[in-house]
């Protein structure tokens, strides 16, 4: 016998890691000629390495040159290059994306279009089932719509139910546009997933009742 799932109203009741990449500045023509002519040893290798290697990386300066702050700084002060940051954050999980095809039962079908008909008249849903119902297929789909919208989830689950094959189902589905917030996380990761929120790199969150102070913007 098929498991039957049941729509219905409801009743109202991510430290960062920074590294500068480097490249030429937009200076003056004639004067950035002129500071260009001037340079001579080290300075003036940076500068061509940096010149044929554009947003190169200031630790592969560093490392291939050996010691050169000076020298980029002098570079930066003649308008020659500039820094820029990139925010580099930790990988929490290393789930790798794998969509497969999934195709829904006609109970399932029967209540994704009622709760896309409740959705309509903006009434919330309770969706019923018991364990191995399919109700996670259901609300991925339901995710999947709101993400194709370019709009923002949370995926709510209890803490207790957010395990690694819960994640990896997950990440699975909708790989690295997935961020993950749970207890178990250090104080920097946190801050981590929550800046990738906040600067919008990301429209998905899994995580438990706290989840819903992320910074997301467009829910």
């Amino acid at each position: 016998m098929t498991p039957q799932l049941l729509a219905m109203p409801a009743r109202k009741a991510d430290c960062e890691v920074a590294t500068s990449a480097i490249e030429l500045s937009q200076g003056k023509l004639l004067a950035r000629n002129i500071e260009i002519k001037k340079l001579i040893g080290k300075t003036k290798e940076i500068y061509d390495f940096i010149k044929e290697n554009q947003g190169a990386d200031s630790s592969l300066i560093k490392e291939k040159f050996d010691t050169v702050t000076g020298n980029l700084n002098t570079l930066e002060k003649k308008d020659l290059i500039r820094f820029d940051e990139e925010a580099i954050y930790r990988n929490v999980e290393s789930i790798e994306h794998n969509q497969k095809e999934f195709l829904l039962s006609n109970s399932q079908n029967v209540a994704l279009e009622k709760i896309r008909d409740f959705f309509s008249l903006r009434k919330n849903v309770l969706l019923c089932g018991v364990t191995g119902s399919g109700k996670t297929e259901v609300y991925f789909e339901l995710i999947e719509e709101v993400l194709n919208n370019n709009q923002s989830c949370i995926f709510l689950v209890p803490e207790i139910a957010l395990t690694t094959q819960m994640i990896a189902r997950v990440r699975s589905r909708f790989g690295r546009q997935t961020a993950i917030f749970h207890s178990g996380l250090t104080d920097a990761e946190r801050l981590d997933q929550w800046r990738l929120i906040r600067d919008g790199q990301v429209k998905l969150a899994i995580g438990p009742r706290s989840a819903v102070f992320l910074p997301f913007e467009d829910l």
